[in-house]
């Protein structure tokens, strides 16, 4: 939800709920830090800092939006005038994922590539009488996961088999401080259910001791209440839900754990 605030999330929340409850689909309501990527956007073109927001997303087929509030100029998205009652609005919205899910069937039978490839530098073509220098990726920032259970630890391992990426696990606070200092890490998923740990303080630790940037999840359950003023505070980048699909740790990994380019050695 772009341009909208913490009442109308929450009225609206309920209503998904409810809509949910009477055979409709269940919709759910991200909050802005959380970093598991949207199936659609609803935006709320009244508020000036959403229509920005739109301009940079740029909403597709595969990730549509739907506008309410003023009359945009000339945008190509389903649009819908406020005020508006909830009926239409998830009437729309129900259309607009059966729309996406046609878009995504299309898109296997065409087996069609839609991230674009990695670049690498072309290598220069050696001297005569020389050989180019040998090069390959060097080794990436590693992963640690501070969780009692292994379980998320396994799953990220998994599914960096193909990358030179080391993968930790601390059980507590302690172990992953002196982790982060000793270790090349980039990338630290916290459960904030590990008992006798507060993700906060240990954000902010990891945040001061590290000699490197390192992004910091947390990784929330239903009983954890988020509280955002604390995690900016402590550097936290934001929080995903568990359970997480291993799609979306896929994509968590992609989007935050750096590549670096090929180098001479």
């Amino acid at each position: 939800m772009i341009g909208y605030g913490a009442e109308d999330r929450a009225e609206l929340s309920r209503h998904f709920a409810f809509h949910h409850k009477e055979g409709g689909r269940a919709f759910h309501a991200l909050h802005d830090d959380n970093l598991v990527d949207p199936d659609l956007y609803l935006v709320n073109t009244d508020a000036p800092e959403a229509m920005s927001a739109l301009e940079r997303l740029r909403p597709a087929p595969l990730r549509p939006a739907l506008l309410v509030g003023m009359s945009p100029t000339d945008l190509p998205y389903p649009f819908l005038l406020a005020p508006l009652d909830t009926g239409t609005l998830l009437k729309n919205l129900e259309q607009l994922v059966d729309e996406r899910a046609e878009a995504l069937s299309r898109l296997d039978a065409s087996q069609v590539v839609t991230v674009p490839e990695r670049r690498r530098r072309v290598p220069s073509e050696p001297a005569e009488g020389q050989y180019s220098p040998l090069r390959q990726r060097p080794k990436e920032g590693g992963v640690l996961v501070v969780d009692k259970e292994a379980a998320f630890s396994h799953t990220v391992t998994r599914l960096l088999g193909n990358r030179r990426v080391q993968v930790h696990r601390a059980n507590d606070a302690r172990t992953a401080s002196i982790l982060c200092k000793q270790l090349n890490v980039s990338l630290v998923f916290i459960n904030t259910a590990t008992q006798g740990l507060d993700p906060y303080r240990l954000c902010e630790a990891i945040k001061q001791e590290s000699e490197h940037p390192v992004t910091v999840i947390f990784l929330v359950g239903r009983y954890f209440s988020y509280h955002s003023a604390w995690a900016k505070a402590a550097g936290c980048e934001g929080f995903v839900n568990k359970p997480l699909t291993e799609k979306q740790v896929a994509s968590l990994l992609e989007k935050f754990l750096p590549r670096r380019p090929l180098q001479e050695e």
